[in-house]
């Protein structure tokens, strides 16, 4: 997504359970390019909440993003995955950097729930990493909620759209 481009693909609203109240997805040029620092984006607005998603993206902290997103704390940052084959050890090599390690990886699979494959699976348990893979919607309050009780919790969320 361009800093300042708008976004017209429809959005959804969040039920306020989800979070501490009802938010509208805003296409807000000037808070992207308040927030966009890099590839990192690090919100002055408290822990990183998933305030509305579209077909292509989500918003974080009112902040349109285009494409798939990695969430922990306080911080969310673009994810290079753009297909659900693309989710390997490698495109999660967030996990490795984290410490303490996270205790779940809430995985967005996109408009359907996946299952992931056996030897990922195997090597995120080794890492000590529990998985919950789900379609995106659902990852999306999963997420929210645990992140918002300050669980060790890390999203990794493709967006709807996602082929494969």
């Amino acid at each position: 997504m361009q800093v300042g481009a708008e976004v017209a693909s429809p959005t959804v609203t969040l039920p306020a359970a989800v979070g501490q109240h009802r938010r509208h997805v805003s296409s807000s040029a000037a808070a992207a390019r308040d927030a966009i620092q890099g590839d990192i984006i690090a919100p002055d607005v408290g822990l990183a909440r998933i305030d509305g998603l579209s077909e292509a993206g989500f918003s974080v902290n009112n902040v349109e993003v285009d494409g798939a997103i990695m969430l922990s704390g306080d911080v969310f940052t673009l994810w290079r995955a753009k297909r659900w084959s693309d989710v390997t050890l490698e495109s999660l090599a967030l996990l490795r950097l984290l410490r303490p390690v996270p205790d779940l990886l809430v995985l967005g699979t996109g408009r359907r729930a996946k299952q992931l494959a056996p030897e990922l699976a195997r090597q995120l348990h080794e890492m000590g990493v529990r998985v919950d893979a789900m379609d995106t919607v659902n990852a999306v309050a999963t997420f929210n909620v645990l992140n918002q009780e300050a669980r060790s919790v890390v999203g990794a969320l493709l967006p709807q759209n996602v082929e494969d």
